[in-house]
């Protein structure tokens, strides 16, 4: 995907943040010029941020969440699986990705510090499309299928360590920023659905 606004603006403001302790502290050592740069950059960083927050919110109005539905309530390992994607909005994508990503993640501790490390087991692109028109009145479907590895590991979230299957939608929309959303897919180890049923059929 591009590179960002919001990377810009967080350069910008670093790089205006820098000249502000000259500003301030030795300021008759400075020359004059030197402040304004400061000032300016300052000026610059704080209108860029807020227009990017203005457009962010309006691609938020513009692309709604998509509605996913799964072709069945659980996922497993090695299983095969069809989804339907339903987009709303008013926007022209100049490309669109679908794909199916396994997350680990895990925290530990290092030099009294916690470090939080995201390694992603599974990156599969299940559709990529470009040139693709959405109106309001006519949202757009999208019918995909995918599968599982049948060495896949279940999602399961412990106080160290995580692993979580999701499905992220990502576009770049033309003359906007481009927008990237996440769902997480229930995937459970073999047989843990058939235990549910059976613990709810005896009841408490």
């Amino acid at each position: 995907m591009r590179r960002s606004a919001l990377e810009f603006t967080v350069v910008s403001g670093v790089s205006a943040i820098l000249f502000v302790p000259l500003w301030r502290i030795g300021s008759e050592n400075v020359p004059t010029f030197v402040r304004m740069l400061g000032v300016a950059l300052l000026a610059f960083a704080v209108a860029w941020a807020f227009i990017t927050l203005v457009r962010t919110l309006l691609v938020r109005l513009r692309v709604p969440e998509a509605r996913v539905e799964l072709s069945r309530e659980v996922l497993h390992p090695g299983e095969a699986f069809e989804l339907s994607l339903t987009q709303g909005g008013w926007f022209h994508l100049t490309d669109f990705r679908v794909r199916l990503v396994c997350e680990e993640q895990v925290t530990y501790p290092d030099k009294g510090e916690t470090r939080t490390e995201r390694v992603l087991r599974v990156d599969k692109l299940l559709e990529g499309r470009r040139d693709i028109q959405v109106g309001w009145r006519q949202p757009w479907v999208l019918h995909l299928r995918g599968a599982l590895p049948e060495d896949a590991m279940h999602n399961f979230r412990a106080r160290y360590n995580s692993v979580t299957w999701k499905l992220i939608v990502e576009g770049d929309l033309r003359a906007w920023p481009d927008f990237e959303r996440e769902y997480e897919l229930p995937v459970v180890p073999h047989g843990l659905e058939d235990a549910v049923h059976l613990a709810q059929e005896k009841g408490p």
